[in-house]
């Protein structure tokens, strides 16, 4: 089980590594199997929390890999599958929550390049609304305050105009951009 996990991850950390460097072929190559991997992982052990976390990663990456290659609809698909593996709600569990925050800050990356603002919105709110969960229950988590960083970032953008036209809500841009800094 655990040098299962190890090659799932491993292929996870490579299809990062190539999405940062812009290599999308390689990138989602990497993620599609650690996809195949983790799927295979998860159906001998369905309601395993590990299991579940790594095969929404590998479908997170893939929707990651796709937003970045232009195809939005593909990346909501994969996102969405992410969320019915893994679930929508806060655990309690701290890994469980942050990764959570990460896929709602996608999800929100994806519907606002679909020009689903309101949609987006409400879930960069989810995201920042569990990251704040965190960081009050883990206040010494770098990791915390690095995925509430990150989340208030991602709403700030569309608040302020700047990823959405129409949207425009800079006084809330600044609140959140100031809770940022704090």
């Amino acid at each position: 089980d655990e040098s299962t996990q190890a090659v799932i991850e491993s292929y996870q950390r490579l299809g990062g590594i190539e999405l940062f460097l812009g290599n999308l072929h390689e990138a989602n190559d990497n993620y599609q199997q650690a996809l195949t991997w983790a799927r295979n992982f998860w159906q001998r052990k369905p309601d395993d929390p590990i299991r579940k976390r790594l095969l929404a990663a590998s479908y997170a990456g893939i929707g990651g890999v796709s937003l970045s290659g232009l195809k939005p609809d593909e990346a909501l698909t994969n996102y969405s599958a992410a969320f019915q593996v893994f679930g929508g709600d806060p655990s309690g569990v701290e890994d469980h929550d942050r990764m959570l925050v990460g896929l709602y800050r996608g999800r929100a990356s994806t519907l606002n390049e679909l020009g689903k603002q309101s949609v987006a919105l409400e879930s960069n709110r989810t995201g920042v609304a569990i990251a704040e969960m965190l960081v009050q229950r883990f206040p010494a988590s770098s990791q915390d305050q690095r995925a509430l960083f990150l989340a208030y970032e991602e709403l700030i953008l569309p608040l302020a105009g700047r990823d959405a036209l129409n949207i425009s809500d800079s006084s809330q841009a600044q609140v959140y951009a100031r809770k940022a800094l704090a």
